[in-house]
């Protein structure tokens, strides 16, 4: 959903209201990133600061990595970090509300 906000703005264009990503060079802006992935299994996660986490929507299994010092995502330290792993679960819980609403909203059933 940024690639769209990113190329318009370089060609000196505003975005439309409606659309919710943001220009990717953008510094200074300290938001998380939300992001899903479909492949074998369906992944919903976010990115905030140095922590990506992940949430498997099919059996619920977690990972959470400190890509500041695990760059690599080779150590799950979710079991580790329950209460940020339940603030993240919210959040993204939050956000896949927040997309059903928008897109019935926009005439996407």
């Amino acid at each position: 959903m940024d690639i769209a906000p990113t190329v318009l703005e370089m060609l000196g264009l505003n975005a439309p209201a409606a659309w919710q990503g943001r220009n990717l060079f953008r510094t200074g802006d300290d938001r998380p990133a939300y992001f899903f992935c479909v492949g074998n299994h369906v992944v919903l996660g976010l990115r905030d600061g140095n922590y990506k986490y992940h949430y498997y929507v099919d059996d619920g299994q977690e990972e959470l990595f400190d890509l500041a010092a695990d760059p690599g995502e080779t150590t799950n330290l979710a079991a580790d970090h329950e209460p940020r792993c339940q603030d993240y679960r919210r959040r993204v819980r939050g956000w896949t509300q927040y997309q059903r609403a928008f897109l019935r909203e926009h005439g996407v059933q």
